[in-house]
């Protein structure tokens, strides 16, 4: 439950400082399916709580965070799994004019993600690289479709530990809500 007021309360911060003069700010929802490798078949978390929000820093770097509240559907039991943040930071290739504009095209991120897991009682510290791209879909929508690659480090309850490659797929679906649109 920690990591969920952590969450919460870091949205809460980026939320309030987006309004200082001219930084964009893009509101999103990044629906995802994760399957670990030490997962049985058939069992996967689903996240039900995929807030995303992204804010202009410079001309050509953002930070979004992404929130974590999964549910955790196993063979034998279901529950909340991963509960926390992920961090990234994307490079856009191409500097827009002004940092009040929306970012697009071609980025590379640095990505941190930390999150409890209740159902399976360990704690996962992630670190990727994710190279993607920002679409317009119009003056105010836009999509996001990246590729994750790096390695999680899980720590278990139990006092193990075990580091493992990670694979995945981000598509966030977002809303920018107050930069300068160019004519």
């Amino acid at each position: 439950m920690r990591f969920l007021l952590i969450t919460l309360i870091i949205f809460h911060a980026i939320t309030k400082g987006y309004s200082q003069e001219g930084r964009a700010l893009m509101l999103g929802l990044n629906p995802s399916l994760s399957v670990e490798q030490y997962y049985n078949e058939g069992e996967f978390d689903i996240n039900v709580f995929p807030l995303s929000i992204q804010l202009s820093m410079n001309r050509h770097i953002d930070l979004r965070f992404i929130s974590m509240v999964n549910i955790g559907i196993r063979n034998d039991q279901r529950g909340f799994a991963n509960i926390g943040i992920e961090s990234a930071m994307p490079i856009y290739f191409k500097v827009k004019e002004d940092r009040s504009m929306p970012s697009k095209g071609f980025y590379a991120a640095p990505v941190l993600s930390i999150a409890g897991n209740k159902l399976d009682e360990n704690t996962h510290v992630g670190c990727w690289i994710e190279p993607g791209y920002q679409l317009g879909i119009n003056e105010r929508f836009n999509m996001i479709v990246g590729l994750q690659t790096g390695a999680t480090y899980i720590t278990y309850n139990s006092g193990e530990a075990d580091l493992v490659y990670h694979f995945g797929l981000k598509v966030i679906l977002g809303w920018w809500m107050n930069q300068h649109i160019k004519k």
